[in-house]
C-alpha cells in the first residue's frame, strides 16, 4: 500500500533526505497497491502515478507515437553532414491521454495546466477557443501503475462519464460509450503521432504538435486555414 499527504513545506538537508514541516497534524489516507511497471502499452482504465509530478490519473486511451530526440538526431545529423530528419529517424513511444486528479494537479507546479485545447465546431465562431480541464498527456516512462479498491479512484469531472467501474474486469474501469464517441469524433485533435525532445543546458524540454482545428479565413471566408498548438511537458 501506499498513502498520500499534504505537506506545508519541505526543507532539503542532503541530497538524500528531506524533513517536512506540516502546519497541521500530517493525516495519510490509503490510496492503492502499487504495481510493477510494464513494457507492454497500458490499457484504458489503468490508474497511475505520474513519474515527475507526481499527480494520480487514469489512461483514457494509448497513441503510438514516434519520438525525435534532437540530441541524438543532430549529433547523427552531423556525423552524415546532413540536417534532415526522417519519419524512420524516430523510435517508437506509446503516449497516452489520461484524466488527472484535480486534488492533485493542485498541488502541482504553478505551471502544470492540464488541459486539452479545441477550436470550436462551429467554424463561424472566432476568437474562441474551448479548454477541456482535468486532462493530460503522459509519456509510458512516466507512468507508476497502481491499483485501487476505490470505485472512484480520482476527483475529476469526467471520470464517471467516460469510465465504469466493473469489479470483475483488469483493470475495474472500463470505458464507456461516451468515451468512445468522444474519441473518435475528436480523433484528429486527440491523436499524438509525433514527439520532439531535446535536452539543453541539463534541462530537458518536450514538445507534442496537436492539430487544433481549421478556421475559416479571407474576405468571403472561401478558404480554410489549419491550426496547430504545442503541448508542453514542464522541463525536469
Amino acid at each position: 500500500m501506499f498513502a498520500c499527504a499534504r505537506f506545508r513545506r519541505f526543507t532539503l538537508l542532503t541530497p538524500n533526505r528531506f524533513y517536512f514541516s506540516a502546519s497541521h497534524a500530517i493525516n495519510l489516507q490509503p490510496v492503492g497497491q502499487l504495481q510493477s511497471p510494464s513494457d507492454a502499452p497500458y490499457e484504458p482504465g489503468q490508474l497511475f502515478l505520474h513519474k515527475h509530478f507526481g499527480y494520480r490519473g487514469v489512461v483514457l486511451q494509448s497513441w503510438p507515437a514516434k519520438l525525435f530526440d534532437r540530441n541524438v538526431l543532430s549529433l547523427r545529423a552531423t556525423e552524415l553532414k546532413t540536417h534532415e530528419y526522417k519519419k524512420e529517424d524516430g523510435s517508437n513511444l506509446n503516449v497516452y491521454q489520461v484524466l488527472t486528479d484535480q486534488r492533485d494537479t493542485d498541488l502541482c507546479n504553478s505551471a502544470l495546466k492540464p488541459g486539452i485545447t479545441f477550436l470550436p465546431d462551429d467554424k463561424r465562431i472566432f476568437n474562441t477557443i474551448y479548454i477541456v480541464a482535468g486532462m493530460d498527456y503522459v509519456f509510458h516512462d512516466d507512468i507508476i501503475p497502481y491499483v485501487s479498491n476505490d470505485p472512484i479512484p480520482i476527483k475529476n469531472e469526467y471520470l464517471q462519464e467516460f469510465l465504469i467501474w466493473t469489479a470483475d474486469r483488469d483493470p475495474p474501469l472500463v470505458p464507456t460509450d461516451n468515451l468512445r464517441r468522444w474519441i473518435e469524433t475528436r480523433r484528429q485533435s486527440l491523436e499524438v503521432t509525433t514527439v520532439h525532445r531535446e535536452v539543453t543546458e541539463g534541462i530537458r524540454t518536450t514538445t507534442i504538435p496537436f492539430f487544433m482545428g481549421r478556421r475559416l479565413v479571407g474576405v468571403s471566408g472561401s478558404s480554410m486555414q489549419a491550426m496547430w498548438n504545442n503541448e508542453r511537458e514542464e522541463p525536469h
